[in-house]
């Protein structure tokens, strides 16, 4: 069994770490978004928990020079994980 797993009880624990984390915590009017901001680098997600994994990625790859170029967030070899999970997965 999953020691954690994406559920509605985790999404006010995923918000209040952002939160530890520093982001500014908003949702968009209009539709519903949950939305962090810090040092004008601003997340939108479904909820909290898909933003803080957002969060993750970007705390773990942003530019060290503090540009945004495309795509800014892939690395090679990225796509190999996935397909190692599949195919690990389709020979189980």
């Amino acid at each position: 069994m999953p020691a954690l797993s994406e559920y509605p009880n985790v999404e006010a624990s995923a918000a209040a770490v952002l939160r530890e984390k520093g982001y500014r915590l908003f949702t968009r009017s209009g539709f519903w978004a949950s939305c962090a901001e810090k040092d004008g680098w601003e997340f939108t997600a479904s909820s909290w928990v898909p933003l803080l994994g957002l969060v993750a990625i970007f705390e773990a790859r942003a530019p060290e020079d503090g540009t945004r170029p495309e795509y800014w967030w892939r690395r090679e070899g990225d796509r190999q994980v996935l397909d190692d999970v599949v195919k690990v997965a389709e020979e189980s």
